[in-house]
């Protein structure tokens, strides 16, 4: 089983920062490091046992919306992840009404959803 190292998770730190500090990346450029990431850690942790899981940037829309990433496994969502921009003081959906409404319609379609702003991850 493969494991994620320090250098993995410092390759996505740089890749964060270096896109931050073009000073023209948007909420989606960090997407990419983040699913490289992303895959890093599900590769042979969630796999082995219990299928392989698959992760999605940008699923197609549903009736509760388009999460900007979805972990799949036997072609069922097993959970979420939405990203807003680095530093968006409302990742619990507490004290923003579009992040509230958002956050509860993904909340209501399934039971594992984490949030982040690519820094700060919230389960």
């Amino acid at each position: 089983m493969d494991i994620i190292t320090r250098h993995d998770i410092e390759t996505y730190i740089d890749d964060v920062n270096d896109l931050k500090q073009s000073g023209v990346a948007t909420e989606t450029s960090y997407r990419t490091p983040l699913e490289n990431l992303l895959k890093l850690l599900l590769n042979g942790h969630l796999t082995e046992k219990n299928g392989k899981v698959s992760v999605i940037n940008e699923a197609t829309r549903k009736d509760y919306g388009a999460p900007d990433f979805e972990f799949r496994r036997d072609d069922v969502a097993i959970s979420f992840l939405e990203t807003k921009k680095i530093g968006d003081q409302d990742l619990l959906g507490q004290n923003s009404k579009q992040h509230k409404e958002q956050f509860d319609r993904y909340k209501n379609a399934i039971n594992l959803i984490a949030f982040t702003d690519y820094l700060i991850f919230y389960l």
